[in-house]
C-alpha cells in the first residue's frame, strides 16, 4: 500500500499567529472557502481543542482527533493518541492524502519531524493583532514553491504551498 500524503493546512498572520482564546482572530469567508476547497473529501487530523472549537463537523471529511486521553470522546470523530497513528488511520482507509488542521501543538508536533509531513498550505494573512497560539518556525526545512490562491477582500490573504527541501 502506498503511503499517504500528509498536509499541514494553516492560516497564519503576519507574525505566525493562528489563534486568540480557542477561535481565529480573524474572518475570512474567502479564506474558508479556499481551505473547504482543498480539504474536502479528504480526513483532517486535529488536536482535541481544535475539535471543541469546530461549530460542527465539517462536511464531506473524516475527521480524526488526536488526543494524550485514550477515553477522550468526539462524537462523530475518530479520536487517537498519537499523530503517527491518526495518519495511518487514515491511509488505512484507503486515502492518499489526508490534511493536517491544528492547533498549535499538532503543527508543533508535525512540523519536528519533516518525515511525517510532506508538503505544508500555509495562508498569509494580512493582519495584525494579538494572538495567544502560534504556528512553529518552519523557514529552514522547506522550500515555497508557489502560490497557490490570495484574496483581496476585507482581509487579504495569499495562499503558498512548501515542499521538503
Amino acid at each position: 500500500m502506498k503511503r499517504i500524503e500528509a498536509i499541514v493546512i494553516a492560516a497564519v498572520s503576519r507574525d505566525l499567529g493562528i489563534g486568540k482564546q480557542g477561535h481565529l482572530p480573524w474572518s475570512s469567508k474567502s479564506e474558508l472557502q479556499h481551505f473547504q476547497s482543498i480539504t474536502l473529501g479528504y480526513p483532517v487530523i486535529m488536536g482535541s481543542k481544535t475539535y471543541t472549537t469546530l461549530p460542527k463537523l465539517l462536511c464531506g471529511r473524516e475527521h480524526i482527533v488526536v488526543s494524550r486521553n485514550p477515553n477522550r470522546i468526539a462524537p462523530g470523530a475518530y479520536v487517537t493518541t498519537s499523530l503517527d497513528a491518526a495518519i495511518q488511520y487514515a491511509n488505512d482507509l484507503g486515502y492518499d492524502k489526508c490534511f493536517i488542521i491544528g492547533g498549535g501543538e499538532i503543527y508543533k508536533e508535525a512540523l519536528s519531524n519533516c518525515d511525517k509531513v510532506d508538503k505544508l498550505y500555509l495562508s498569509f494573512m494580512e493582519w495584525e493583532g494579538d494572538t495567544d497560539v502560534s504556528f512553529p518556525e518552519f523557514d529552514h526545512k522547506w522550500k515555497r514553491v508557489g502560490r497557490i490562491a490570495y484574496s483581496t477582500e476585507n482581509i487579504p490573504w495569499t495562499a503558498f504551498e512548501y515542499n521538503k527541501k
